[in-house]
């Protein structure tokens, strides 16, 4: 089977030829999809993320009902700004404690609460990463530079067991993301930063299979400059756009780029810090690429079944 996207040629057909549509292609895509979000006007944008978004949980039967049709949901103000000021001091404690790692000139260095690496200097992989008995904080290098993935962040900070963890395990939020057949539960409370990371993964699903996820904005991201969470609302469910993703995808080292989309749908998630997103991860999705000067923190609580 062979089309044309762009004016790139894509066989179906053939594997990982230079040829046909391959990483360079799928970048390019990427790139027009990212252009056309630079040029919606900020209006435009609100009126993308207000398609999605509520003010809080009470209406949980309609909000159920549009992350079951968009495969996302916005729940603005989640943590109150008072919350969100005292868990912005235990960010602060944390950076300040990854900023001297770095510039101790170690690859690793562990105490009685934290283990702070270079990469997979010693644990690598989200199991070992997120069953490590103490707080692990994983400085990423080379093309991932500027992301800081914090696992397990209240064995060390236990202060976010009341001010963070208690708001997702308190809440809807378990049923919303439930199918209802499952037994689900929350385990790991992680924190994401990205600090000036100014090239990220293009469209993609995590999988091709329902996953929902919850997380909250822990910093302001009010415009593409701090890279917001972007997602394409209706991705999630089977289309024209999802086949031919997926075609495409079984002759990439990546089975799950999702480059073919629906401009009309994409929606940056801009919030202020304290909103909530919970999004089903099977749709296209992918972080914005931030200016320089512009970093984002959010938490995620991983879920698993019982």
């Amino acid at each position: 089977m062979n089309f044309s996207i762009f004016g790139i040629e894509v066989n179906l057909k053939k594997k990982r030829s230079s040829k046909y549509l391959n990483l360079e292609g799928i970048n390019l895509i990427n790139d027009d999809s990212l252009a056309y979000v630079k040029r919606l006007s900020s209006e435009e944008l609100a009126r993308r993320n207000s398609l999605v978004s509520f003010p809080n949980l009470n209406d949980h039967e309609i909000i159920k009902d549009k992350l079951d049709d968009s495969g996302i949901v916005i729940v603005e103000n989640f943590l109150s700004e008072k919350q969100v000021n005292i868990i912005s001091d235990t960010i602060t404690s944390l950076l300040d404690s990854v900023k001297e790692f770095i510039e101790s000139g170690s690859k690793l260095l562990e105490n009685d609460n934290v283990l702070f690496q270079f990469s997979n200097e010693k644990l690598k992989g989200y199991s070992q990463l997120s069953s490590y008995g103490k707080t692990v904080v994983s400085v990423r290098q080379g093309q991932d530079e500027g992301m800081i993935d914090v696992f397990n962040v209240d064995y060390a900070f236990s202060n976010l067991k009341k001010e963070l963890r208690s708001h997702y395990e308190n809440s809807n939020i378990l049923s919303l993301i439930s199918s209802g057949a499952e037994s689900l539960s929350f385990k790991n409370l992680n924190f994401y930063v990205n600090n000036e990371v100014t090239s990220t993964r293009g469209f993609h699903a995590d999988s091709f299979n329902k996953q929902l996820k919850a997380f909250i904005y822990l910093t302001d991201c009010l415009s593409l400059d701090d890279g917001p969470y972007t997602y394409v609302e209706g991705s999630h469910k089977d289309s024209p756009y999802r086949s031919a993703n997926r075609a495409i995808s079984e002759s990439l080292p990546n089975k799950t780029e999702c480059p073919l989309i629906d401009h009309q749908k994409i929606i940056p998630v801009l919030g202020k810090a304290g909103s909530l997103v919970i999004s089903d991860q099977s749709g296209f999705h992918r972080g914005f690429p931030q200016s320089e000067g512009h970093n984002r923190v959010v938490s995620v609580m991983n879920v698993t079944s019982q």
